[in-house]
Formats: C-alpha cells, structure tokens, sequence
C-alpha cells in the first residue's frame, strides 16, 4: 500500500525565453525519496538520477555512453590480494573470542585473559581458576609451545580445562600467534 504524494512538483521557469511565465513541473527529490524509498523497491540511486534528469536537461546532454563496453577480468586472472598473518589470525581468533579476551587488564571468561601471553608462565594469570594440570605444568608460553598446545590442547597437557579441539593447520596456529603478538604485547 503506497502513501500518495503530497506537494511532489515544484516547478522552474521553461528554457524558453519568450514563455518566461511558462513553468515546466519537475519532481522535488526529498519528497520522492522520502514517499517512493520507503514504498517500493526502486533504488534510491534510479530514482535520485531520474529526479536530477527530469529537473534539468543538462544531466541528459552529459550522460554519454561508454566508448566500448569493459570485459570483466575473470577472478582466475585477477591479482590476489595479499592478507596478512595477522589478519588471517584475527579471523582466527574468533573462534577464541567467546572465551578469552585481549586487552591489558581485559576480564577472564571461561578462560584467562591473554595480554603477554608469550613469555608468559602457564597458569600464572591473576585472577583465573586454572586447573591443576595447567598450574603445575611449568610451560612457559613460546610461540614453540603455543603452537603445538593450540594444534590439541588435550595431548598437549592432559586434563587442562580447554574445551577446545585445537588446529590442525599449521599456518592456522602461526596466524594465529602473529595476531596474538601483535595485540597482547605491551610496546
């Protein structure tokens, strides 16, 4: 059900010189946007580039056609575009969001904060109830030993509290510690 449109034509003097008195209708683009966009499925670039054309001719004698249509370059030839460890890493990292948290000072979730986690002693953070296995285990947290703890975290330390399958992928770990090392690292 459309709203009809109230006050849509303003009107500005015809190009003609002699008929000076003659006005030509024209649409208003606030009040076509606003009754049209919000009532039919027009986008407002069509309808923006209608209003501007039927208010004045010179959009018409500037709209030209492409000298010759551009092929599309299919993806297969298309350069890559290059994504960083650690971009690759925050996306990883995702998956680890819902439990830990990076910031300096940044609240234990299930499981600890993970600001200087490299360097770090296992089980050392303040404020976490780690499990036992994780508080006597001694590891100190090296990109080495991160790495093969987030591939199983289960055969890496038995009966730690991570409830996380691990990574199989190697480059999926090593994204993985270039993000945590570039946001978890005082400067």
């Amino acid at each position: 059900m459309h709203k009809p449109i109230q006050d849509a034509q303003c009107f500005t003097p015809s190009q003609d010189v002699e008929h000076e008195s003659m006005y030509q209708p024209c649409i208003d683009v606030d009040i076509l946007m606003k009754n049209l966009c919000q009532n039919s499925y027009i986008t407002a670039a069509l309808l923006t580039a209608f209003a501007l054309s039927a208010c004045s001719g010179e959009a018409e004698k500037s709209v030209q056609a492409p000298a010759k249509p551009m092929a599309a370059i299919p993806v297969s030839q298309q350069a890559p575009v290059e994504v960083s460890a650690e971009d690759k890493g925050k996306r990883i990292f995702a998956r680890c969001r819902a439990c830990h948290t990076l910031p300096e000072g940044g609240k234990n979730r299930v499981g600890p904060n993970l600001w200087n986690i490299i360097g770090r002693t296992a089980g050392s953070a303040e404020g976490y109830a780690y499990s036992k296995a994780m508080k006597t285990s001694e590891v100190v947290w090296s990109e080495e030993a991160l790495s093969a703890y987030l591939e199983k975290p289960s055969a890496y330390m038995p009966k730690n509290k991570m409830a996380f399958a691990g990574l199989r992928k190697q480059a999926d770990r090593d994204n993985l510690i270039a993000y945590l090392k570039a946001n978890t690292e005082s400067q």
